[in-house]
C-alpha cells in the first residue's frame, strides 16, 4: 500500500488490518453502501483522510474510492466525475478490484453509467475542495 495524505502505506495497512479485524469480531459493521453515490453492489470501502482516526472514514463504493484517490494525479477528471456524481450518476458496480474500469472513467471511455436520485453529495459537502 502506498504512502497517502502523510500517512505511510505500513500506518495505512495497520489501521485497515484493525477494521477487518473489528468487523470480524462483529464490532463493525462494513460499508454496503457508497455515500457518494448510492451504489448498493460491488465492492465497498472504507475511505480515510485521517488514519490517526480509525474510525473516522466514510463508506465508498470501489469507484468512488478509486477516483477519490485519483484526484490529485487527475484533478480535472476527478471535477468531472464529482460533477457527475452530484448530478445522480452511478456506474456500474465493481465486483473485483479492477482498476482498469477506473482509468476508462478518467479517460472518458467508460461504459455508460446510470442515473440514480439516492446520492448523497459527498464529494462537495464531506470533502473540501483541493
Amino acid at each position: 500500500m502506498n504512502s497517502y495524505n502523510g500517512f505511510t502505506g505500513e500506518k495505512r495497512m495497520e489501521v485497515h488490518k484493525w477494521l477487518r479485524a473489528e468487523e470480524r469480531a462483529s464490532r463493525l459493521v462494513w460499508p454496503t453502501t457508497c455515500v457518494a453515490c448510492g451504489q448498493t453492489e460491488g465492492i465497498f470501502d472504507c475511505h480515510h483522510e485521517n488514519y490517526d482516526v480509525p474510525l473516522s472514514y466514510v463508506g465508498l463504493c470501489y469507484t468512488c474510492h478509486m477516483m477519490l484517490h485519483c484526484r490529485f494525479k487527475a484533478p480535472a477528471a476527478f471535477a468531472k466525475y464529482r460533477e457527475a456524481v452530484a448530478q445522480g450518476v452511478r456506474y456500474p458496480a465493481q465486483h473485483t478490484r479492477n482498476f482498469d474500469a477506473v482509468r476508462a472513467i478518467l479517460s472518458g471511455a467508460s461504459t455508460a453509467p446510470v442515473v440514480c436520485d439516492c446520492h448523497d453529495d459527498f464529494f462537495r459537502t464531506i470533502l473540501r475542495e483541493q
